[in-house]
Parts: structure tokens; C-alpha cells; sequence
């Protein structure tokens, strides 16, 4: 008889199946997508880990996994919220600024990506006095383009 799985393993498996895909319409991405999403919803204290597995996408040899991986994230933050994003500052933000540098050896279009991202939560998140971090990385940027 099989075991059931628990929280940890089911968010593994879901970061596995949203970042096997692509937000090109696949449908493993939006269902791993709205699970992880489920189980940080469910389960308080797993953003760290779910930043841990995104994280190890981030660094991915393939690019397009890596890309994959970064939208993730991005809706991650958008949706569960706080929790996560002071999480992400942690764990993500200079693994994240390290890629959109400019002499970084990543791909241009991961590169871009990782750039807007940054631009992004700089103008969404950086103005809480609580996530002054976001803001800083967007100057560090700016700085070194």
C-alpha cells in the first residue's frame, strides 16, 4: 500500500511539475502553479522551503527551466504575499540580482528576465519599510548597468 505524501513531499512535486513546463500554455505549469500556491495556503511555514526548491530551478543549468522557475516565484509572490516575499529577500533576491547583472555569464533573455524582476518588486514590495531590500537591489542594479 502506498504511503500518502506529506506536505513537503507534495510541494516538492509540485515546484517539479510547475517548472518542467512553461507558462507558454502548458498545462503542468498552471497545475503545479495552483498546488504550490494550495499548499503554502494550507500549510503556514513551508515558504522557506518552496523558496529552497524554486532557488535550486533558479540555478538550473537549462535556461528555460530557470526561466520557468523565476515566473513561478514572481506569482508566488504576488499571490501568498507577505509571508513570501519577506522569505524571498532571504533566500532568492541576490541569487536573483546576481543573474541580472550585466557581465553576469547567464542567458540575455534569463538575464532580462531577472532584471525585471527585480524592477518589478522594487515598485511593488520596495516602498514597505519592512522590504527596503527589493529597492536596494533595483539601485545596486541601475548602479551596475
Amino acid at each position: 500500500m502506498a504511503r500518502a505524501m506529506n506536505k513537503r513531499e507534495q510541494l516538492r512535486f509540485a515546484v517539479d511539475v510547475a517548472t518542467c513546463g512553461g507558462p507558454d500554455g502548458q498545462e503542468g505549469w498552471a497545475t503545479g502553479l495552483f498546488q504550490i500556491i494550495q499548499i503554502l495556503n494550507e500549510t503556514k511555514g513551508l515558504e522557506m522551503e518552496c523558496l529552497t526548491l524554486l532557488k535550486a530551478r533558479i540555478k538550473h543549468k537549462n535556461p528555460n527551466i530557470s526561466l520557468v522557475a523565476l515566473t513561478v516565484l514572481d506569482e508566488c509572490m504576488k499571490v501568498i504575499g507577505f509571508a513570501i516575499q519577506h522569505a524571498a529577500i532571504r533566500k532568492v533576491l541576490q541569487r536573483v540580482l546576481k543573474m541580472a547583472l550585466p557581465k553576469s555569464p547567464y542567458d540575455p533573455a534569463l538575464r532580462a528576465k531577472a532584471a525585471e524582476l527585480i524592477y518589478s518588486w522594487a515598485a511593488q514590495y520596495g516602498n514597505d519599510a519592512r522590504m527596503l531590500e527589493f529597492s536596494g537591489a533595483a539601485d545596486e542594479l541601475r548602479l551596475k548597468e
